[in-house]
């Protein structure tokens, strides 16, 4: 505003101050002119406030700043008040039976709304209120009270021939207590508001002061004081009406868009440090060990790392890159379908697949959005699960193994030793000593299957200390078929042994003692009684066994046995695999991984062939090493 604009504006107010006061003057004598000034006046206050609420409810959703939507929302409550004040000033005979205590009333309603809405929006500024919940708010309250005041239970504001009561002029001290500590939050807030309406809204809230003080001590509704309190109303809605009217429709960046506006450089300054610290990003996760990878929603690659870049390259032999379409890749991989899938999901979720190279992957996604209805894309983050699903799987296989294996056993145990408790008085010796001897070898079975377990544990966790010595092979072979001589007994089996001289070897021979072990339960279990089992020896071994062509020994067992299908064989050494066929025999599933795992140790290595109903040959090779 310029100084002459200022000078033009000085001159129009003190004529229309003068001017109305001699409009006063005039109307002083006649109440039914003051009738028309006062709902003139009233009528103004009342098309600004619905026009603070037009403007606010209709751009509600454009703006950011729900304090103009709030201001707006009790500027309507406050207007449809102050037209019930109006309609009800004596002099006006609609409501009737009613005196002019009823239009004081709605004043004082009216005013402690408009004030403590406006102290309440100070706390609005910056922050989101849900904008149909604001209104039914403030129209049940207005309904509420402005009930109450027809209903006469509301406090008396004015006697006929007294004038004002305690509580009308109590309450006008109270709502200028209000409007005084609304000023005070409202400049600590000035850095929130544009300054042209922050100084517009404190002028309206000091001339609504002055004209609450007018009102604490007039006499008659047509007095003096009653027309000075509505001339300080009319400049202060004017200050309302230029703060939100025209500076919304005039600088809506200013008033309504004003966030947006601050915003606006905020994010110039933002996007040049996010272009800075892209390549910053990019390093960062491209040493994480997950895979990680974002898509957006047409399927384009906007940023991968080097993990996923290599497991792409891997499983579909395809040199994906940043910027290409991944869903043109997809043709049956299970990855890539998974991606597609996850980005057509309505929310992002966390699953796991087994990909083509047999292992698995837990794949975790995330929508990002611009807005909750306009998707950006989605993140993957993608972590090698293969060894925990593993673990889980042993888990599983263990508490199958351990529940189901040493039932057996133990129920054999508790039978045996129930039987020796309640009936020994009655058993022979030969009884006694049947039901001792099952007891016994029910503890060799459990102490085995533990023994197992253990072991099984230590190679998992890398635990397997060797004792390295140099040992004779051929007498270790020969001894194991004398160790297992009740088993051979009690399925009237032989042993055939073919054996070389005395082969020299540097290892572990408890461990290869075990193999051994291991390798002929197996063959006695698996073959019918009466059968036999060979065990053949080759040194200085050169072939198919040796693939090393180092030197060393093969020795081979071989049974006539149940035999091994062909679907089974690829999963024989894994942990407690055991084949459907193996019935109620009894075993861990941990034998032959053991035995695989001790032979490794050694430098050597276990082959088995086999054909199912005709028998299995295992064939283990022994390199000769050297002492250190």
């Amino acid at each position: 505003m310029n100084k002459i604009q200022k000078i033009l504006l000085v001159f129009f107010v003190a004529a229309t101050l003068i001017g109305l006061f001699i409009s006063y003057l005039l109307l002083e004598e006649n109440t039914t002119y003051f009738l028309i000034f006062h709902s003139l006046t009233e009528l103004f206050s009342i098309i600004v406030g619905l026009g603070i609420f037009m403007i606010a409810w209709n751009s509600r959703q454009y703006v950011q700043e729900h304090f103009y939507i709030f201001l707006g929302i009790s500027f309507l409550f406050v207007s449809i008040t102050d037209l019930f004040h109006t309609l009800a000033y004596k002099g006006m005979n609609i409501f009737i039976g009613y005196d002019a205590n009823l239009p004081t009333q709605l004043w004082i309603f009216a005013r402690f709304l408009q004030s403590i809405s406006l102290l309440l929006s100070i706390f609005i500024i910056n922050r989101k209120m849900h904008d149909k919940w604001m209104l039914l708010g403030f129209g049940l309250i207005s309904a509420l009270f402005i009930g109450l005041i027809f209903g006469q239970v509301f406090p008396v504001c004015y006697i006929e021939g007294v004038g004002l009561t305690a509580f009308k002029k109590i309450s006008e001290y109270v709502i200028v207590g209000i409007l005084s500590i609304t000023i005070f939050f409202f400049y600590k807030k000035r850095k929130d508001l544009d300054l042209i309406v922050l100084r517009l809204i404190i002028f309206s809230l000091l001339l609504t002061i002055g004209s609450e003080l007018s009102f604490t001590f007039y006499v008659s509704v047509f007095g003096i004081s009653n027309f000075t309190g509505h001339i300080f109303k009319i400049f202060a809605f004017y200050c309302i009406y230029r703060a939100i009217i025209v500076s919304s429709l005039t600088k809506p960046y200013n008033t309504l868009f004003r966030n947006l506006k601050q915003s606006e450089n905020t994010l110039l300054q933002e996007r040049n440090a996010l272009l800075r610290a892209n390549k910053q990003i990019e390093t960062i996760i491209g040493t994480v060990p997950d895979g990680i990878i974002f898509i957006d929603t047409s399927g384009q690659i906007v940023l991968m790392n080097t993990t996923i870049s290599n497991l792409l390259k891997a499983l579909y032999h395809e040199n994906i890159t940043k910027g290409q379409n991944i869903f043109k890749f997809i043709s049956g991989n299970r990855l890539l379908e998974a991606f597609k899938e996850n980005c057509e999901a309505p929310a992002g979720k966390t699953t796991i697949i087994e990909l083509e190279d047999g292992k698995y992957y837990e794949l975790h996604s995330e929508h990002t959005h611009i807005t909750e209805d306009l998707p950006l894309g989605c993140l993957f983050v993608i972590h090698d699960v293969t060894e925990y699903i593993e673990l889980e799987n042993i888990r599983k296989q263990i508490i199958s193994t351990v529940s189901h294996e040493l039932r057996t056993p133990l129920t054999v145990i508790v039978s045996c030793i129930q039987n020796l408790m309640n009936y020994e008085d009655r058993m022979s010796e030969e009884q006694k000593k049947s039901l001792k001897t099952g007891i016994l070898k029910s503890s060799d079975i459990l102490t085995q299957m533990i023994e197992d377990l253990l072991i099984a544990a230590k190679i998992e966790e890398g635990r397997v200390v060797l004792q390295w010595v140099s040992y004779e092979l051929s007498g270790l072979i020969k001894d194991i078929p004398i160790q297992m001589q009740p088993i051979l007994a009690d399925k009237q089996m032989e042993i055939d042994l073919q054996i070389d001289g005395e082969i020299q070897l540097y290892g572990d021979p408890k461990k290869i003692s075990q193999v051994f072990r291991i390798l002929l339960d197996n063959a006695i279990k698996y073959s019918p009684d009466k059968s036999q089992v060979k065990i053949s020896t080759t040194n200085q071994y050169q072939g198919q066994f040796n693939p090393k062509g180092v030197g060393g020994v093969l020795i081979q067992i071989s049974d006539s046995g149940l035999g091994i299908k062909e679907k089974d064989m690829a999963n024989l050494f894994k942990r407690f695999f055991r084949a459907e066929e193996v019935g109620d025999t009894q075993g861990t599933g941990l034998g032959l991984h053991i035995a695989r795992e001790f032979v490794r140790l050694h430098e050597g290595e276990i082959f088995i062939e086999s054909k199912f109903g005709k028998g299995t040959d295992v064939f283990v090779f022994l390199p000769k090493l050297k002492m250190d």
